[in-house]
């Protein structure tokens, strides 16, 4: 049984008879990656879902307010899925990704995600994680 559930920030556009359609914000930006990193940070989630207490090599805060980031590295590069813990108890929503450089979360990035948990806080729609690899069936 999952300890952790895993949420995914969903961003919304028009479709072409302009209705409004929810788009997994983090698996099209998964989907953009290599697939061995791809994979990594599926395992991960994985590993995290099935774990009460989380290791510290595999999350940890990223000096953003209350955004945590989850350490996952593939090739010589460091992905980070951002998130936060809610909006409910052992909830993790992710609500971006970006790659780490040089040591840091490229500008910009960490205030996105700060602005993304206010309106998840706010009713915001979210979806259960969807992992890569289900997507492509």
């Amino acid at each position: 049984m999952a300890e952790w559930t895993f949420r995914d920030y969903q961003r919304q556009v028009m479709d072409g008879n302009d209705k409004p359609v929810l788009i997994n914000e983090i698996l099209e930006w998964t989907q953009g990656l290599p697939a061995k990193a791809q994979a990594k940070i599926d395992m991960i989630i994985l590993t995290l879902q099935g774990r009460a207490v989380w290791p510290p090599q595999y999350v940890s805060d990223c000096g953003f307010k209350d955004i945590w980031e989850l350490r996952i590295k593939s090739g010589n590069v460091q992905y980070r899925p951002l998130g936060f813990y809610g909006p409910q108890r052992r909830v993790f929503t992710l609500v971006i990704g970006t790659i780490e450089k040089g040591g840091k979360i490229p500008s910009g990035v960490g205030d996105s995600a700060i602005e993304r948990r206010a309106r998840v806080l706010k009713g915001w729609p979210t979806c259960d994680h969807e992992f890569a690899k289900e997507a492509e069936e």
